[in-house]
């Protein structure tokens, strides 16, 4: 596996987890169990993203999905 292909999963596995946590947090609020276990989750990837210096890729179809639903929760 190449440099380039490990980034592209790191932020893979970044907008999967970022898209898991915003659908919990709309489906289940953010005070529930499940949304806090999923929030660590994806902020573990994304501290780690910073750490080593990789950009989100804020163009991955599941950010966009993500940022939509942000979106629609700030708008209510």
């Amino acid at each position: 596996m190449t440099k380039k292909n490990m980034i592209q999963e790191i932020q893979n596995q970044e907008a999967q987890a970022y898209l898991r946590y915003m659908m919990a947090q709309q489906w289940y609020g953010a005070e529930d169990s499940l949304t806090e276990r999923l929030r660590s989750k994806w902020v573990g990837i994304y501290q780690l993203m910073e750490s080593l210096g990789i950009s989100q890729d804020f163009y991955h179809p599941d950010n966009q999905a993500a940022l939509e639903i942000r979106n629609a929760m700030a708008e209510v």
